[in-house]
Order: structure tokens, then C-alpha cells, then sequence
């Protein structure tokens, strides 16, 4: 009976965080909005759950003759979310844009590219923060369209 209790407030803890880190396996799917529709979501793109002060980088293959939009989004709690998109090889940074958490590339010869996103600090006391505001889903919804150039 000792076992039983034990194990029922062990559930109970767990339950919850888990729980809300389900809720970011597609948030770039359902969260982010596409920019034109004549462009395709790449399977590449990714979410994910992120902590106040962190950040985290994935890379990708861009395709000879392709045209590029990397969209960022994110909870409200994520507040200045910052989004970076890098060549691997050429170490060329490619920059907002068009005024938004967007990246705009056209591809002339295919590469390795690396996505970074930065969660900035708050401006409280880590220990002042509720769970659910240390935390929240990020997005990065990648779309592509071929190139109409030769």
C-alpha cells in the first residue's frame, strides 16, 4: 500500500512538466505563420522547448537553386527571441531582412547552414519566475520554393 501512495505522488509531480513539453512537438506546424503559400514547408524545420537565458543551433541543407524563408516564433513568456542562420562553410551571416524573426536566402550553390535561436534573460531573479514562465515552445518553420531564375 506504502508502494502504491509512493508511486501515485510520483506521477502526479512528473505529470505536469511532462505534460507541457508534449505541447511543443509541432509548434512550428501550428504556431508559426507561413509567409506566401506558393511555398513548402521543408522537413526540416523544428521546435522545440526552451529555457529563459538559453539558446540551441541545428543545421540544414540548402539546395542549389532554391529560395529560403526562416520564420522564428514563439510563446508570448519567450519574449526577444532572437533568430541567426549562418553558412557553415563560408561563415556568412545572414540577417533579418524584412523586419520580422525572418531570413531570407537564395541559394546559389547547395550548403550546410546553421540555425541559432537565443532566448534572452529576463529582467527578474530566475528565482522570482514561475515554472510555466521559465519556459515555453519555439518554432522555426523553414519553407522553400525553387528558384524561377536559370
Amino acid at each position: 500500500m506504502k508502494y502504491l501512495f509512493y508511486l501515485l505522488i510520483i506521477i502526479l509531480i512528473t505529470f505536469p512538466s511532462t505534460l507541457y513539453s508534449q505541447n511543443c512537438d509541432e509548434y512550428h506546424l501550428k504556431n508559426c505563420e507561413s509567409i506566401s503559400k506558393n511555398f513548402r514547408i521543408s522537413n526540416q524545420s523544428r521546435s522545440a522547448l526552451f529555457k529563459i537565458g538559453y539558446s540551441s543551433s541545428f543545421s540544414f541543407l540548402s539546395m542549389e537553386g532554391y529560395q529560403y524563408i526562416i520564420h522564428l516564433c514563439s510563446d508570448d513568456n519567450i519574449e526577444g527571441a532572437q533568430l541567426s542562420v549562418s553558412d557553415m562553410t563560408s561563415g556568412e551571416i545572414f540577417t533579418d531582412d524584412i523586419g520580422g524573426n525572418f531570413v531570407i536566402i537564395n541559394v546559389k550553390k547547395s550548403a550546410k547552414l546553421t540555425v541559432q535561436v537565443k532566448v534572452p534573460e529576463g529582467n527578474k531573479e530566475i528565482e522570482q519566475y514561475e515554472y510555466s514562465e521559465l519556459y515555453g515552445c519555439v518554432g522555426v518553420l523553414i519553407e522553400y520554393i525553387r528558384n524561377k531564375e536559370p
